[in-house]
């Protein structure tokens, strides 16, 4: 990367730290260790591309701050602790296909309800394992998916709840992770209601 100032050409740039405040939700927040460069010969203080990309997520993590959210690294952690590619966490997780990508570079942040599930399958694994057995396939819902037996019988989805419906067990709504017993099948065979046979 060049060092010579694009506003005047001649001079050599040095980089520099700065804070400002930004508004955000209705308040002002101080964003501190942000990036730019100044010129040393017209004084200009451009802020370059990559610093620009860096400022983002810095910005990104001073929000999650005050909002009380994991962090870009944090997010990167538990996803890394569970071998997941971006893709295989944004399969998962819902939120868009490049999802975790735009967490993790500071473009995004998170939703409240990412953000909790996250914290959840930080602290039990066995909700991961779960999670994958209702894989999100083709923006259509959770796709199921048993590791083995199952009393279930059929699975109902629209939009990006779910519905398992069996002797048994029902669950609906991934986000939550709300548990109930003895739904009726008939309550959700009726459109728009999509019915997927069980595998």
């Amino acid at each position: 990367m060049s060092n010579i100032c694009p506003i005047c050409d001649t001079g050599a740039l040095s980089p520099v730290t700065f804070d400002d405040f930004f508004d955000f939700n209705g308040d002002k927040i101080l964003v501190e260790g942000l990036e730019g460069s100044l010129c040393d010969t017209c004084g200009a203080d451009p802020i370059l591309r990559n610093q620009i990309l860096r400022n983002q997520r810095v910005i990104a993590d001073a929000k999650r701050k005050k909002l009380g959210y994991l962090s870009g690294i944090e997010i990167l952690r538990i996803r890394n602790k569970y071998g997941l590619t971006q893709k295989e966490a944004s399969e998962l997780f819902g939120g868009g296909t490049n999802s975790f990508s735009k967490y993790e570079r500071g473009e995004v942040v998170q939703s409240a309800a990412a953000d909790v599930l996250l914290r959840l399958v930080d602290i039990h694994p066995s909700i991961l394992t779960e999670m994958k057995n209702l894989r999100l396939r083709d923006g259509t819902g959770p796709q199921i998916q048993p590791q083995k037996q199952s009393q279930l019988d059929y699975g109902f989805c629209k939009g990006p709840e779910l519905t398992l419906v069996s002797s048994q067990t029902s669950v609906r709504g991934l986000a939550n992770m709300s548990f109930t017993k003895g739904q009726n099948l008939k309550r959700y065979s009726r459109s728009p209601w999509k019915r997927v046979k069980a595998a």
